[in-house]
């Protein structure tokens, strides 16, 4: 009898397992379909978990100046790099680390190049006490590109300071669910991309030719908020032996942007003087040929196509001379690398070259 009654229990208990796991399951896909565009990041990071594991042998993080300067199918072309822009737009300083981290889940890159521009712009985790409405949309750039997991957790609790507004985002199948279009193709949050977290921005600026502003600014050293979150960076980075490139992208020197150009400068002197690599390609505007009348896009530290392929070309020739970074273009396990950069040239490229010179024109035109 007694052997019965625990036959019954285990059945019921079986049952109900059963019934968690798949709930969990099914609310962990469906969330993924129901999560909204939120501009670049879904494409960005969908694109980046559909990779092979073990195939990405430079990952780049950093935020939109930072995917609109590094166009990674230029780096195939040029040197077979199998590269990837691991990136969100308005990444937090504070979600560096958590983006190793989810890099590492599943590649094992032999270099990471981290972009300071979110440093050099101040992107940092809001305080509850200045928190501003718009404030909802930055965190969730930085939150609701990375798949559900612990890691995800950590970067929610590090991010979003105010405890109280975390469970929407822990759980952002209650936020998104009224989404009007569900993308059911986002059932794994996996989607290939022949992008590699690449995109161009609209062009709403123009430059001069070449630059009329050639003075130094003088360093401006970071919060002491900043230069915690940095240190704890840097600490994780040296803890697990990392191969890093720090890099400040080539950007535009105007004069009304002293105090972000003097940050460039604090930066690039604290992280050599502290035995970092460091690529400052604002130091080779010139030879990189950066043309400030076509090849910005939002602003000074923002690119168009013809930006991304310039810098890409430069920084592709740099890492093949300084790293020992391998050449996949006819490697086994690469064939979907060779027809997303078909992709790549047959579509994409003039496609958004396109795009951009009729964005350029329609910019001059109205002013």
């Amino acid at each position: 009898m007694e052997s019965v009654v625990t036959g019954k229990i285990l059945k019921r208990f079986l049952k109900i397992s059963v019934f968690i796991l798949v709930f969990i399951y099914i609310f962990v896909h469906m969330t993924y379909v129901f999560r909204e565009p939120l501009s670049h990041t879904r494409e960005h990071l969908c694109g980046f978990y559909s990779e092979k594991k073990n195939t990405v042998d430079v990952a780049v993080i950093g935020t939109s100046c930072t995917f609109s300067a590094i166009a990674p199918m230029q780096l195939w072309e040029d040197h077979g790099i199998a590269a990837y822009d691991f990136c969100t737009n308005v990444m937090l300083t504070n979600t560096m680390r958590y983006a190793i981290d989810e890099i590492y889940k599943t590649q094992s890159p032999s270099l990471l190049i981290i972009d300071i521009a979110p440093f050099m712009n101040g992107y940092i985790a809001p305080d509850p006490a200045d928190y501003k409405e718009q404030d909802t949309q930055i965190l969730r750039y930085n939150t609701d590109g990375f798949k559900i997991s612990a890691n995800r957790i950590k970067l929610i609790n590090e991010v979003v300071k105010n405890p109280i507004k975390r469970f929407n985002y822990y759980f952002d199948l209650f936020y998104y669910h009224s989404n009007p279009s569900p993308e059911f193709k986002n059932w794994n949050w996996n989607m290939p991309s022949a992008y590699k977290g690449y995109s161009n921005l609209q062009t709403d600026v123009v430059f001069p030719d070449t630059p009329s502003v050639f003075d130094e600014a003088e360093s401006y050293p970071l919060s002491s908020d900043e230069q915690a979150v940095l240190d704890t960076l840097l600490d994780k980075i040296d803890a697990e032996g990392l191969n890093v490139l720090f890099m400040a992208g080539p950007y535009w020197p105007v004069d009304d942007r002293v105090e972000t150009r003097g940050k460039a400068r604090y930066l690039q002197e604290y992280l050599e003087e502290s035995g970092y690599d460091f690529l400052n390609l604002h130091d080779h505007l010139e030879e990189i040929g950066m043309d400030g009348t076509r090849d910005y896009s939002m602003d000074f530290n923002h690119y168009s196509i013809t930006g991304a392929i310039k810098t890409s070309k430069f920084l592709g020739q740099y890492l093949t001379d300084r790293y020992n970074l391998p050449d996949r273009r006819l490697d086994a396990g690469y064939d979907k690398w060779r027809a997303e950069y078909k992709e790549w040239t047959d579509t994409i490229l003039p496609d958004n070259i396109s795009w951009s010179e009729r964005m350029l024109k329609e910019y001059l035109d109205s002013h």
